[in-house]
Formats: structure tokens, sequence, C-alpha cells
């Protein structure tokens, strides 16, 4: 089986890369793929990491508004290409 989490924020992070521990100790042939942050690329095959794309703000999302379509458009693709049976 594969999984993909997506995980925007550190909290989000922090929970997700608990999770996906978890699910490795109960089953360690699931492979799972991640875009996040640290926490879930402990455990994960990151894809691509989320923590330089974290702004607040309008000003700092219009400013980095190119590189957050790009890596929304490139993980579409890597799902795509992954075929997981749950995101």
């Amino acid at each position: 089986m594969r999984l993909f989490i997506v995980a925007g924020d550190p909290s989000g992070d922090l929970h997700a890369g608990k999770l996906a521990e978890k699910i490795k100790q109960l089953n360690p042939q699931i492979e799972i793929f991640s875009a996040g942050g640290r926490e879930l690329a402990k455990t994960t095959q990151q894809v691509i990491d989320l923590e330089r794309l974290a702004v607040t703000g309008l000003f700092e999302v219009l400013t980095y508004l190119g590189k957050i379509i790009k890596a929304f458009n490139f993980l579409l693709k890597k799902i795509e290409r992954l075929k997981p049976q749950a995101v």
C-alpha cells in the first residue's frame, strides 16, 4: 500500500509525523510519501519540503505566489505518478 500525506503548517507536520510513525510501526511494508516539514521527513519519503513556503500575511503570500503555484502543480503531478491508495 502507498500513502501520501500533506501537512502545510508546523502543527500539522508534527501530528502527521506521529501518524506516519505509528502507521510504519503497525505495518513497515506501507510506503509513505509526504509534502511537509521536518517531522514528516523523519518517517516518510519526502517529495517536497513545504517549510520553505510557510508564509503569512497578504504581501508575503503575494511575494511567494509563483513558488506556491509551482509547488502545488509539482505535487499534483507527483501524486498522479505515485498513484497512492490514499492522500
